[in-house]
């Protein structure tokens, strides 16, 4: 799935590199619960990313936005009464205080500040979906859970197969005790349900360690060749299938053992690995992998049902597909 960015409209702080003339939307469709909402400014499509205006969403929502320009940090108030806060250039965003790390960070194009519309349509209890072949973007509310008389953390998790661990940190902002009447927010986002969760920030310290280590290279290469034009979430998987099989008793216990074993990797063995050049998101990636970051956790395996086809991969269970791949056990 892609990853939705939004745009909101404030002052000039940075620029970035966009090709206005290409994949430029001046009548996309915007729809919030089937009602249309009508843009001001133009939609982008980028390297399979799209850019709307988020200013009319969030308001739309019941939100509210504000900017303090010093610190260069955008604050959302959701109508659950929820906080969210983004840093202009920073991968780390604010929710009730707590820290999450995003696979893009908040930039600006000219006089606009984007940030991930994916991690605030989810946080704003919305159901996102992008149609491509009418240019339509739906945004549908999650209805909110009112707390029943009798009901507890464990039933009310069993009842929306939720863990009750994501249920409390979901809604965190309210006494965990909770009382009859009360609001619960039950749809999980992504970054929380896939423990992109960081209590802390990366010490540069230990951002430098990483990249000093001799396998944060190696691994960041073969992404590369694999999926490095492909989605963030598609080179976090391919790393994750690496790391998987380190730490799986029938493959070697190294990432340098893994990629080189003989018949698996044949980019390893025909020059393309030497010659890979790492892109910024694959390095993020690898940086985010190797701090214990996993999307497809079991796989082990990872192929293209379009090119490869035989019994040994129709035999393996799927663990996900994402982008052009099945990641598979």
């Amino acid at each position: 799935m892609c990853v939705y960015i939004l745009l909101l409209t404030l002052l000039p702080i940075q620029t970035w590199a966009l090709d206005l003339d290409k994949d430029r939307f001046d009548h996309m469709n915007l729809l919030i619960d089937n009602e249309p909402l009508q843009l001001d400014d133009p939609a982008y499509l980028r390297d399979g990313r799209l850019f709307i205006p988020v200013r009319s969403i969030v308001e739309s929502l019941g939100g509210t936005i504000n900017w303090k320009s010093h610190e260069q940090q955008i604050f959302i108030s959701t109508a659950s009464n929820d906080t969210l806060m983004f840093t202009i250039g920073k991968y780390e965003m604010l929710f009730n205080e707590r820290g999450y790390i995003m696979d893009v960070e908040p930039f600006m194009l000219e006089d606009r500040i984007y940030i991930p519309l994916r991690h605030v349509a989810e946080f704003l209890h919305t159901d996102v979906a992008w149609d491509a072949t009418t240019l339509t973007a739906s945004f549908n509310r999650i209805p909110l859970y009112t707390v029943e008389e009798g009901d507890s953390v464990a039933s009310i998790s069993k009842k929306f197969n939720l863990s009750e661990s994501l249920l409390l940190e979901r809604n965190s902002n309210i006494d965990a005790d909770w009382q009859t009447g009360d609001i619960l927010k039950i749809s999980i986002p992504y970054i929380m349900e896939h423990k992109l969760a960081a209590p802390k920030p990366v010490s540069v310290l230990a951002a430098k360690s990483i990249e000093s280590n001799p396998d944060y290279i190696l691994l960041a290469k073969i992404i590369q060749v694999e999926a490095g034009y492909e989605s963030y979430q598609s080179q976090l998987a391919v790393g994750s299938v690496i790391i998987n099989r380190v730490n799986d008793k029938r493959f070697p216990n190294t990432i340098r053992e893994v990629i080189y074993q003989q018949g698996q990797f044949p980019p390893a063995h025909n020059g393309l690995l030497d010659k890979s050049k790492p892109n910024e998101s694959v390095l993020r990636a690898t940086k985010a992998i190797m701090n214990g970051e996993n999307n497809v956790k079991g796989a082990l395996y990872f192929y293209n049902p379009k090119v490869t086809k035989s019994k040994f991969w129709s035999s393996r269970t799927l663990v996900k597909e994402i982008g052009n791949h099945r990641y598979v056990k």
